[in-house]
């Protein structure tokens, strides 16, 4: 008697796993059986004289998209199955005495809710043009810019489409879910934001001029991992085209994005004074119990630093030895959990105002 079992490949659910972080897409372990015997593909693991050795997997970290926590896609899944069993195994297979039928089946669908659907345009335009979508807005926007937030926030939209694109950094429309209420800010973001926040700098102040730098979200060794080098990842992300320049003598402060993950994962700024060689933290979720691990999270971007400018920076100076304090002014505090990568933002374009006020009154 012989038995026919086809089981085709399942639909893989994806996973956007995030880490303040990065979005890192997961598939199923694939399984193959050969002679008997079953052999893992898509694992580090080989088989070497009887005994099997494990390699560790991993990823250069712009492969991956990390945010403060885990989280599972908001996208539309479909796992199909499908069993055929042939007619001459009904003997064996049916010992129970029951029907078995010759195909079976089942398909599960998991449709998530477009929150700018048909309902959600009535309710845009009963609120008075400030209820758009997931969002609640001070004042009433227009049709034309409830049509721009669809565009960039609505679910039936292709979540692998390039909505912003500066230098080397591209933000899919995926990685904008991470703006909508109750979510985390992605890395990616903040690593645009801060491009932008350079490009306002250098055309206040011209170029060659002393300025404020806004540096990118990877300015640790520890979240760079040891397959990535931070002299590696600023050469192929180019940034000293996007983020400074190669002469220190034009930075008079630098503002660093930081992970902290010696806890729940957590972004706050460091305000780095190439003047005062101070680090000062900007926190929108301060306190005493999370003070070590601030602190501990400056020092590793600290030494980073010395690094990434090893080649250009005076023999005299080092980020290590900088002092870190906590500040003096009571800063704005997140409500909830997920607020923190909006803080660091806010907190950037709160210096560059400072800045602009600084240099009117001068």
């Amino acid at each position: 008697m012989k038995e026919v079992l086809e089981i085709p490949e399942t639909s893989k659910v994806q996973r956007s796993l995030s880490f303040n972080g990065e979005t890192e897409k997961k598939d199923d372990v694939g399984v193959e059986e050969k002679d008997g015997e079953g052999t893992k593909d898509d694992v580090g693991v080989e088989e070497k004289d009887g005994e099997g050795t494990k390699d560790q997997l991993e990823e250069d970290v712009d492969d991956v998209e990390s945010v403060p926590s885990l989280n599972l896609s908001e996208e539309k899944v479909v796992v199909t199955t499908k069993v055929v069993v042939s007619d001459d195994s009904f003997e064996v297979m049916n010992f129970w005495g029951e029907d078995l039928p010759a195909i079976v089946k089942e398909e599960v669908e998991q449709t998530v809710k477009d929150d700018f659907d048909d309902a959600a345009f009535e309710r845009f335009k009963e609120s008075g043009g400030k209820v758009i979508g997931p969002f609640t807005v001070k004042k009433g926007y227009s049709n034309q810019q409830y049509e721009l937030f669809r565009y960039i926030f609505s679910s039936a939209n292709d979540p692998s489409e390039v909505l912003a694109h500066f230098g080397k950094v591209e933000v899919e429309r995926r990685y904008f879910k991470c703006m909508k209420p109750e979510t985390d800010i992605s890395n990616s973001v903040i690593d645009c934001f801060a491009q932008i926040m350079n490009f306002r700098e250098k055309k206040r102040n011209g170029i060659g001029s002393k300025r404020t730098w806004f540096m990118p979200t990877r300015i640790s060794s520890k979240l760079l991992g040891r397959t990535m080098t931070v002299e590696r990842m600023a050469k192929e992300q180019e940034w000293s085209t996007l983020y400074y320049d190669a002469d220190l003598s034009l930075c008079h402060t630098m503002v660093v994005p930081l992970l902290d993950t010696d806890s729940a994962p957590h972004w706050f700024a460091a305000n780095v004074s190439m003047v005062n060689t101070t680090v000062e933290i900007r926190d929108s979720l301060s306190s005493a119990m999370h003070k070590r691990s601030r602190r501990s999270t400056c020092v590793e971007m600290l030494q980073t630093l010395d690094q990434l400018f090893a080649p250009v920076k005076p023999g005299d100076l080092n980020f290590s030895e900088f002092v870190i304090i906590s500040s003096s002014k009571d800063y704005p505090q997140q409500q909830n959990g997920h607020d923190c990568g909006m803080f660091v933002m806010k907190y950037m374009e709160s210096l560059f105002e400072e800045n602009e006020i600084l240099e009117e009154v001068m």
